[in-house]
């Protein structure tokens, strides 16, 4: 088996996400040099942080965290479109089990039992072939346990990228956006809702507001990276 990988590495080397230099050593998805330059937040462990600041107000939540800065052209914006539009599925593993280990040390996070990846809609899943806040979902429960749920929320209405759109037309794009398909599932848990980028919250916002309507269940949100301005 490592032969058949030796060889296949002489002809596909492996290459960082970011920059695209050669990997060495015990070097994996990113060189050191990238790594070293993510942009950490490290706000999980702060009571009160700027993320939590933004949902409290419009829907309970018990806490929030992002895990990388998000700023246009930064490593941050590699990883992201490189887990988003390029399949890297693996980098988007060890993106998650870097978000599991902090979400585990900052000690206010352990009473979450039910990881909820934010779904995609299935002509999106079916194009991509995968969902992105899934596949970092797989990578946080390599530090954090917990069973992730699949189908108990779906998106039940298409919707075009919200990346052009302002504040106030990405909240009117995702009105009744998704649908709770399986609430027995959900209720009684507390729940970690997993994106891959936080920008205006429409997107999470429009899921908790779901979940808040479930007796006896506490929310709590973690995304990859939160967009800060420039």
């Amino acid at each position: 088996m490592s032969l058949a990988k030796d060889i296949y590495h002489l002809f596909f080397p492996p290459l960082c996400a970011s920059c695209g230099s050669l990997l060495v050593g015990s070097e994996h998805n990113l060189c050191t040099k990238c790594f070293l330059s993510l942009p950490m937040m490290h706000n999980a462990g702060i009571e009160n942080n700027v993320i939590e600041k933004r949902f409290l107000s419009l829907v309970p939540c018990q806490s929030a965290m992002s895990f990388l800065d998000f700023k246009q052209g930064n490593t941050t914006q590699k990883v992201i479109h490189q887990i988003k539009y390029h399949g890297n599925i693996s980098l988007a593993h060890t993106m998650g089990r870097l978000m599991g280990q902090e979400l585990l040390d900052s000690g206010r996070f352990g009473s979450c039992d039910l990881l909820l990846p934010v779904p995609l809609h299935w002509r999106k899943q079916l194009s991509r072939g995968y969902n992105q806040s899934e596949e970092i979902c797989r990578g946080i429960v390599q530090k954090l346990p917990i069973p992730i749920s699949k189908g108990d929320v779906i998106r039940s209405r298409y919707t075009k990228t919200q990346t052009r759109k302002k504040s106030g037309e990405r909240l009117d794009n995702m009105d009744q956006v998704f649908e709770i398909r399986h609430k027995k599932a959900l209720v009684g848990h507390h729940i970690l809702v997993v994106d891959d980028v936080l920008t205006t919250g429409a997107t999470l916002l429009s899921v908790c507001k779901l979940l808040a309507d479930l007796p006896n269940t506490r929310i709590s949100i973690a995304t990859l990276a939160m967009a800060t301005p420039s």
